[in-house]
Parts: C-alpha cells; sequence; structure tokens
C-alpha cells in the first residue's frame, strides 16, 4: 500500500512518514545552517563546515582558530597568561 509523500508529492510506503529521498534529504540537512550534506551521518550534530566553526571558535573572543576544540584561541590564552 502506498501513499503520498507530503514534502514532494512521490509515492511512499504508508508506514513512513517520507518517500525515501526526501527521508535521506532530511537525514543530511544541517539544522544550523539547513545545507544538505550527503557527508553527514546520523551521529553527526552538525555539517561539516559548522562542526569547524562550532569546534574552532574562541568561546572568549569569537574568533576562528584550529585546534580551539571549544576553548579560547591563543591570542586569548597569551592574555590569561601575561
Amino acid at each position: 500500500e502506498s501513499v503520498t509523500c507530503p514534502k514532494c508529492g512521490n509515492e511512499k510506503d504508508s508506514y513512513d512518514d517520507y518517500c525515501d529521498d526526501c527521508q535521506e534529504e532530511i537525514e543530511h540537512t544541517c539544522p544550523r545552517c539547513g545545507r544538505v550534506d550527503n557527508f553527514m551521518f546520523s551521529t553527526d550534530d552538525y555539517c561539516g563546515d559548522c562542526e569547524d566553526e562550532v569546534e574552532n571558535t574562541c568561546s572568549r573572543c569569537g574568533r576562528h582558530e584550529y585546534n580551539v576544540n571549544g576553548g579560547i584561541c591563543r591570542s586569548c590564552e597569551d592574555e590569561e597568561n601575561n
């Protein structure tokens, strides 16, 4: 038994909320930026770009720097140590 997908209008199984294509798009859409990222997994909170931005943004000044990992950047560390 098939019914209509509410998102695209294609056929879907009655026990599914969406057709396979729409369900896949929903699962791979970043909740932060709305971009579809086919490399997102169900365990990922965000797409790769947003994950990088969140993980590498200084919690004090907001500057983007690699290896911040949720902490503070080198400039803020230097200010803190002086």
